[in-house]
């Protein structure tokens, strides 16, 4: 994983349990980042612990808002068929970036594996996201909740927009379902 990350000179982190550990940043990113507790910088991270995504980043946050020639170059770098061969996929969730995961790995499949554990149809779950890859967990069923700072297309798959997460937005749609 982190060869393909390499070879296509991309910005990347890895996420454990504990941190997110970056790979390789530039100086945009380790300004959001310097002084996050949780946030490193270790190129060989993934040798010492259990990490269970990859993100990828194709522009830097100055720039995020136009896709550039250098972000689908770098996504065609990431090639399908090699990341097939590793088993892992890239799921993108912004024009920006996205995670190289298991092929079997969603948020679709985590919320169909909580809701199976607890033995609840997926109709009485609900879930909430704001990027391209939330669009699976809401096609799943239940209630779909778009974030108010989501990517414009994941709205049109939700059952409802609300506010953003600083506005309390989840709160709202959970006291207006009488859950709080």
């Amino acid at each position: 994983m982190a060869n393909l990350c390499e070879t296509a000179d991309l910005v990347y982190k890895f996420d454990s349990a504990e941190h997110l550990a970056w790979a390789s940043i530039d100086d945009h990113f380790y300004a959001l980042i310097k002084d996050r507790p949780h946030a490193v910088v270790d190129k060989d991270y993934r040798n010492s612990h259990t990490v269970y995504q990859c993100s990828v980043f194709f522009t830097t946050p100055k720039n995020a808002d136009e896709p550039s020639q250098t972000t689908q170059k770098n996504v065609s770098t990431l090639d399908a068929d090699a990341l097939a061969k590793q088993s892992l996929k890239l799921v993108m969730w912004h024009h920006m970036g996205g995670d190289i995961l298991p092929v079997d790995a969603s948020k679709a499949r985590a919320v169909q594996d909580v809701c199976d554990y607890f033995n609840i149809s997926v109709n009485e779950a609900m879930a909430f996201g704001d990027g391209f890859n939330d669009i699976e967990m809401f096609k799943l069923g239940g209630h779909a909740g778009a974030m108010g700072e989501a990517e414009p297309s994941l709205n049109e798959h939700a059952n409802q927009v609300t506010g953003m997460i600083e506005e309390g937005g989840i709160e709202t749609v959970i006291k207006e379902f009488g859950l709080i």
